[in-house]
């Protein structure tokens, strides 16, 4: 019997629904994460539709996410702002629609605008119409150290904190401070004061590095209605330590702000520690800062003399300087000077430590 024109069967089989659909809002905006489990089992989606509906008098939204997906931002628009949500997900396959996995219900929070975002100390008066307020502020991030030996220390990063839904009345003018950069000594306090002398928020810079000594995280204090405060990550210590990771601010109320996600809202990181002489192989780099929160690395340490040279001939060079923190705003710790190369005398010197980063004020209203 002839078998070459012989098809395979085909699966009019539906993809199975996914699971565990779930959501998470942000503290700013109306838009919504949407999450969800594949099926691995069975004929499979080849694309998924998710679909926000509102129970009480809010907009529609439907949108679409393909294969691989397990998560999709549902855009939600400004009039949807304080309505109540659920999410369905459904597989989409050549056979049709799954059946659809609906989320609880997600209440969306009031939509905040940008109303001034601030580099430096200045005043700032509640503008017409404004009920309350919501901001988002960050301490001033320290330079790194100078240690001949061993390379000096990391700058600690600075605190960053968030309060939201706070009451306030048109009209009225609040004292903000905004941390500068340490230079030698600790980053700049980041403080915003009523006109009663009552102080919102109290962020503290990055403490300095002492020679190899890292410095550590700035730590804050709020007297807001509901907050969250995060301490800055500490430097690395000399001799290419790394920079301590940044701390996320968190939320234990996510009906009201939801989860502040950790890279957009952590603390400043702290810079990493220089490199002390390495005898006999040379000059190393020295350890890293803190990836997208502000750390600058720490400085490569210097050439080592010839052999030749012995002690009493010429001296190890000098090290290299600690990089600066980076980002606007950040409240990262300088990295620490590289020490200088073997034998180290009179040649050489160590090496300066990297700048910190000034604090930053950013200001929401509703």
């Amino acid at each position: 019997m002839a078998t070459g024109n012989i098809r395979p069967k085909r699966s009019y089989a539906k993809s199975q629904a996914p699971t565990t659909v779930t959501a998470t809002t942000s503290a700013i905006t109306t838009d919504m994460v949407v999450n969800w489990s594949q099926i691995t089992t069975g004929k499979r989606a080849e694309s998924y539709v998710i679909t926000g509906s509102s129970t009480n008098g809010g907009v529609t939204t439907t949108v679409t996410a393909g294969l691989t997906a397990t998560s999709v931002t549902v855009p939600l628009t400004s009039e949807n702002s304080a309505r109540a949500f659920t999410f369905q997900v459904t597989g989409v396959n050549e056979n049709g629609i799954s059946p659809g996995t609906t989320s609880i219900v997600y209440q969306i929070p009031e939509a905040y605008t940008l109303s001034a975002t601030m580099n430096s100390s200045e005043s700032y008066t509640i503008p017409a119409g404004v009920t309350k307020m919501l901001v988002l502020a960050t301490g001033g991030g320290t330079r790194g150290g100078q240690d001949t030996n061993a390379g000096g220390g990391g700058g600690g990063g600075a605190a960053r904190g968030i309060f939201w839904d706070e009451a306030v009345t048109a009209g009225t003018t609040y004292t903000v401070t905004v941390g500068a950069a340490g230079n030698n000594a600790s980053g700049g306090n980041t403080s915003i004061v009523t006109p009663n002398s009552a102080t919102l928020i109290s962020l503290n810079g990055g403490n300095a590095a002492s020679g190899s000594t890292a410095g550590t995280g700035g730590t804050g204090t709020s007297n807001a209605s509901s907050y969250v405060i995060a301490t800055g990550g500490s430097g690395g210590e000399g001799n290419a330590g790394t920079g301590n990771s940044a701390n996320p601010l968190t939320s234990n109320n996510p009906s009201k702000i939801g989860y502040l996600g950790p890279t957009a809202f952590e603390s400043g990181g702290g810079g990493g520690g220089g490199k002390g002489f390495n005898w006999p192989n040379g000059p190393a780099a020295g350890g890293s800062g803190v990836p997208g929160t502000g750390g600058g690395a720490g400085g490569t340490g210097g050439n080592n003399a010839p052999n030749s040279q012995g002690w009493f001939g010429s001296h190890g060079g000098p090290g290299n300087a600690g990089a600066a923190g980076t980002g606007v705003g950040s409240g990262g710790g300088g990295g620490g000077g590289g020490g200088q190369g073997f034998p180290y005398g009179q040649n050489g010197g160590n090496a300066s430590g990297g700048a910190g980063v000034a604090g930053q004020v950013i200001i929401y209203t509703a």
